[in-house]
């Protein structure tokens, strides 16, 4: 991952919270976007420390399949 002062690690939000973001203009992979990881949603947390917030780039690639939010203008993306 790209050390770029906007780029925040790979981390997982709180449970029980619903989101969502529509794309304003046409978004591709060569463009800045949002990556999240298929099903990390149903992961449970407990005890955890500053430490266990955030993942590593080897973890991510080694246990998750990545999903793009790329797309056209007007796009809608869910996550829970």
């Amino acid at each position: 991952m790209r050390n770029e002062p906007l780029n925040m690690g790979w981390h997982f939000d709180t449970v029980n919270m619903l989101q969502a973001a529509m794309l304003c203009n046409d978004v591709s992979e060569e463009d800045s976007h949002m990556i999240q990881v298929r099903g990390d949603h149903r992961r449970h947390r407990i005890n955890l420390r500053n430490d266990d917030y955030y993942y590593s780039d080897e973890f991510v690639r080694d246990h998750y399949q990545l999903v793009h939010c790329c797309g056209p203008k007007g796009t809608v993306y869910l996550f829970d």
